[in-house]
């Protein structure tokens, strides 16, 4: 399986657990990264996108959404035509890094290619960056910048239609249905930590 490292951490992974007490012979390979993972080219048997397939004989379903938001740590204000950005490295091109080049009109000041890395260097004060809801406890987000929202896919190949595969693919769907508030970013403290 092929998934976001942030959302393979906090989210599959937990709910994982009762799935492989269930099938305890069932041998799982979780593969993280920002670089897509070829299931074509049959580098993984499933796939978590947040970008569907185009081409190639794929089965692709919607299964969520993840939203975003601009956050800063708690402990000062916020103007945002100065304060740091925080971002993705140059070399990685994602919806978020664009829409928080389309808020303040700039590009990060501090990148990195992790997004465990870029919510550290926001909880320290380095700086003001886009994140996914689930992962914002402790910071304010700011409120003159809406929810950016992104559609979670799971893509496996077309053959994959019974057996291991898709008893995984339908435990990943179900994981993610239940996960559908936090990764919303409903439950968390936004509405009283907000900031102009």
């Amino acid at each position: 399986l092929a998934a976001p490292e942030t959302i393979a951490t906090h989210i599959l992974i937990p709910g994982l657990k009762p799935f492989l007490a269930r099938y305890p012979m069932l041998e799982l390979e979780i593969v993280t990264g920002v670089a897509p993972v070829g299931i074509a080219r049959g580098e993984a048997d499933l796939a978590l996108r947040l970008v569907a397939p185009e081409r190639g004989s794929l089965t692709r379903r919607k299964v969520g959404e993840m939203a975003y938001g601009l956050y800063a740590d708690t402990s000062r204000p916020i103007d945002l035509g100065t304060a740091r950005l925080v971002g993705w490295a140059r070399e990685i091109d994602l919806p978020a890094d664009r829409w928080l080049r389309r808020l303040t009109g700039r590009g990060p000041d501090f990148r990195t290619n992790q997004l465990e890395t870029q919510r550290a260097a926001i909880a320290a004060g380095m700086g003001v960056g886009v994140l996914p809801c689930f992962l914002v406890q402790g910071l304010a987000r700011i409120s003159e910048a809406s929810k950016l929202e992104e559609t979670l896919w799971l893509v496996t190949h077309k053959e994959a239609e019974g057996g291991r595969i898709r008893r995984v693919y339908d435990e990943i769907a179900s994981i993610v249905l239940a996960a559908r508030d936090r990764l919303l970013g409903r439950g968390h403290q936004l509405d009283s930590t907000q900031r102009n």
